[in-house]
């Protein structure tokens, strides 16, 4: 939940309608009044491009055009992540294993994340390495 609203996979955010104003469709790469909405009318958002001057994507073929009417609240993103985010353990051998993570709305970040620990798994592996090639130096000094 996000406030009162339950959040569903795939959104990004709100509109909240704070004048009456038009929801939009795209028509010929223009804009066309779709709908009039009132004020207070809540909507989801799951997308934003700058065309038009900036719009959202409020369901399939309706977009909300920024303006003074509209008051836009970008979803927290703890809160939008957990609507899908698998984690799964992989392994470098037997006793090295590691998280990754799939389902993240923020797919830099999550490859970014699934790298580095990849990474330190990679770093323990080797560092378990030469210590056993150390443990056996050692035990042929000592012996």
């Amino acid at each position: 939940m996000w406030d009162n609203q339950e959040l569903i996979k795939g959104q990004i955010g709100r509109a909240t309608i704070s004048k009456h104003t038009s929801l939009y469709n795209i028509k010929n790469n223009k804009l066309a009044t779709a709908k009039k909405v009132l004020k207070g009318q809540t909507y989801r958002v799951y997308s934003y491009s700058g065309k038009y001057g900036g719009i959202c994507r409020v369901s399939k073929d309706l977009y909300a055009q920024k303006s003074s009417s509209i008051k836009y609240e970008i979803a927290p993103i703890d809160k939008i992540q957990v609507l899908g985010i698998t984690v799964t353990k992989k392994s470098l051998a037997s006793n090295i294993s590691y998280p990754q993570a799939s389902g993240l709305f923020n797919q830099s970040f999550e490859a970014s994340f699934n790298r580095k620990f990849f990474n330190i798994a990679k770093q323990t592996q080797q560092a378990n390495k030469e210590l056993r090639e150390q443990e056996k130096k050692d035990v042929k000094t000592v012996g």
